[in-house]
């Protein structure tokens, strides 16, 4: 049987009480001391490390310029993230999310890392919520063929994941192609959060001699499941740099296909056992407001379902209609995102 033990989540409250119960925790797990306690103070919060490196590594200092550029880029890239996070759009201009804003500011800043030049952005994430709207009936019977989600992600979690995703896509759709993203390349780009804005900051970083490449990794708070559809670690290189800012020039041209594009987890899933069709639903926003989604694909009930019980990203793509029962989409064409392999670690 599994022991628990209460912790206080600030550490420095009785710092000897506490010193003694990480002690313990680090006996019982056989783990370092400052593991745990980092761990505990850490627990709700996600923390991305954004990094300037170089092909000679950039030991405790950075440009100026280049510093102010990357601190500035990095505000902009969580702000946009946050109103992607909320509505997928090719461009923002100066449309940005009230409520996405709301999370961009949240967001803290913390001590420069020794070594490579590395900035720690923090978000504290909370709790993961219930799957399903504040006014429904939780003690509601469930229905023969129904599974719901135990808990989604927060609005928090949702910025830092779309944050961690626009990055992905950027490696996948710019980088490592050598044409242009054209078309159907510029909404797989979209899709996944990225804006022109988001481009336009990291090419900014990119611009400043002292910077080979910028990194981003991703170590996800324990309050919530981490996602499991994203890279850990990112690395853009500054000989893409020219590509990326043309990839602003295309996002902001109007030649993203026009369609209606969702993102979220599935918190339910029904199926009828004569029926050779799964019917589910995604927790999304829609005009910047949190909503649900159903659609109806043929995919098994049992690869939907794991979706659901890994929080995996899906993707739907179609015209929504509105029916007694909520939205819909007839026709959607669905898809999870793409499991990504982890990067190397950072040096």
């Amino acid at each position: 049987m599994d022991r628990q033990v209460g912790v206080v989540r600030n550490l420095s409250v009785d710092k000897q009480a506490q010193a003694g119960l990480v002690n313990r925790l680090a006996d019982a797990h056989n783990r370092k001391v400052e593991d745990i306690q980092r761990e505990l103070q850490f627990w709700g919060i996600d923390v991305t490390y954004v990094r300037a490196a170089n092909d000679v590594v950039i030991a405790d200092t950075i440009p100026l310029n280049a510093g102010a550029a990357m601190t500035e880029s990095a505000r902009l890239m969580f702000r946009s993230a946050a109103s992607a996070a909320l509505r997928l759009r090719p461009v923002i201009k100066g449309g940005y999310s009230k409520a996405g804003d709301a999370v961009a500011d949240s967001v803290r800043m913390g001590h420069t890392i020794k070594g490579s030049y590395i900035i720690p952005v923090e978000v504290r994430v909370g709790e993961a919520l219930p799957p399903e709207d504040s006014d429904e009936d939780p003690d509601q019977k469930q229905l023969p063929g129904l599974e719901t989600a135990a808990t989604v992600e927060s609005l928090e979690r949702r910025m830092t994941r779309t944050f961690a995703q626009a990055m992905a896509a950027m490696h996948e759709e710019i980088v490592q192609h050598e044409k242009l993203p054209q078309g159907d390349a510029l909404l797989r780009l979209v899709s996944q959060g990225v804006t022109a804005e988001f481009v336009d900051a990291v090419a900014r970083v990119l611009d400043h001699s002292a910077v080979a490449q910028l990194d981003t990794t991703f170590r996800w708070a324990q309050a919530q499941p981490a996602p499991r559809d994203v890279r850990d670690t990112v690395a853009i290189p500054s000989a893409a740099k020219e590509k990326i800012r043309r990839t602003g020039v295309e996002l902001r041209s109007g030649k993203v296909p026009r369609t209606e594009v969702f993102t979220g987890p599935v918190v339910r899933v029904t199926h009828e056992p004569e029926e050779s069709t799964t019917s589910f639903a995604i927790r999304t926003f829609r005009g910047g407001r949190l909503c649900r989604i159903e659609a109806v694909t043929s995919m098994s009930i049992a690869e939907v379902t794991q979706w659901m019980r890994d929080g995996t990203t899906v993707q739907l793509q179609g015209s929504v209609q509105r029916s007694g029962g909520g939205l819909y989409i007839p026709r959607a064409k669905v898809s999870a995102l793409v499991h990504l392999p982890e990067q190397m670690g950072l040096d």
